[in-house]
């Protein structure tokens, strides 16, 4: 193992150093968090090759409920870059990393204002890059899946619908302020709460894909958690009774149905309201299979949203 060519290591890193890191045209990224203003200073000039690994979702079956970044701000980056630019998502990943051709820098300076603003974050730089650290990023790179700007356009999308935030949650006792938000929050984490819950086998079986309709269970989840921050008031109300839906509930999920249905898809394709009857605003003439699996997932996402603390 090659040791680490240490040249310096910066506390409270400044733009001066972030200008310094940028000073190349090829550069490879992994941070969690971006921002504007350091996408436009990555943009300010053209540019060879720009590989970014960031926290963005890795699936866009359905619209996601937290994003952990803005990707606005991204999307105008991908426009000025063209194909110069390639972004990747890795929705845990923590380390911050920058490699050049000649240095590399680690530390915890995430790519943002913040990060270089003089606070107490580290950098610690490297010269010459060829050491570990470029196979490091290709280690992160491996795990990591491709965005597009169609990606991109999708999430910009949802956000502009509000089924899409970019809030961080309150935190409980299963995540610490390193957890992402987006996973916080997200079908996985739900699988994983949904194992301390007595009353949950009718949807854990349904999960495991009894009855083959796992994928109904996916974009149901997607959907209803939508459907409850946007309408809180409704998810206090099911946290109140055990089993009867009222009317007024079944009509404000019917409007939302129709209108943002065609958001929610599953791994295998179909969206949330090719599964839904048409008395649930779907498009099934016949019922649809996933009404009564919308039903028990309206009251166990309430309680999963009110231990969030998010209702």
């Amino acid at each position: 193992m090659s040791l680490l060519n240490v040249q310096s290591i910066v506390a409270f890193p400044t733009a001066t150093d972030i200008n310094n890191i940028l000073d190349a045209m090829k550069i490879d990224i992994v941070s969690p968090y971006f921002s504007q203003w350091a996408l436009h200073k990555l943009t300010e000039r053209k540019r060879e090759k720009v590989r970014f690994i960031t926290r963005l979702p890795n699936q866009y079956h359905s619209a996601p409920l937290f994003l952990d970044n803005d990707p606005r701000p991204l999307k105008r980056a991908m426009e000025l870059l063209g194909p110069a630019l390639s972004v990747f998502a890795l929705p845990e990943v923590h380390a911050k990393l920058y490699i050049t051709a000649t240095q590399s820098w680690l530390g915890s300076a995430n790519f943002t204002h913040n990060g270089f603003s003089g606070k107490g974050e580290l950098l610690i730089r490297i010269a010459p890059s060829g050491t570990l650290l470029p196979e490091t990023f290709q280690s992160f790179l491996r795990k990591s899946t491709k965005v597009t700007s169609g990606n991109i356009d999708f999430l910009i999308r949802c956000m502009g619908a509000k089924l899409t935030r970019i809030n961080p949650l309150p935190k409980t006792e299963d995540q610490s302020g390193d957890t992402s938000f987006s996973y916080a929050i997200s079908y996985e984490n739900f699988q994983h709460w949904l194992n301390s819950q007595d009353d949950s086998g009718y949807i854990s079986d349904r999960i495991m894909n009894k009855n083959h309709v796992s994928g109904h269970v996916y974009s149901g989840f997607h959907g209803v958690s939508s459907f409850i921050l946007k309408y809180p008031d409704v998810g206090i109300q099911l946290l109140n009774v055990n089993d009867a839906i009222d009317d007024e509930i079944t009509r404000k999920l019917t409007a939302f149905v129709k209108k943002y249905g065609d958001q929610f898809g599953g791994p295998r394709g179909g969206t949330w309201n090719s599964k839904l009857s048409t008395r649930l605003g779907g498009l099934q003439t016949g019922g649809g299979a996933g009404d009564v699996i919308v039903k028990h997932l309206l009251h166990g996402v309430a309680k999963y949203l009110r231990y969030k603390g998010l209702i």
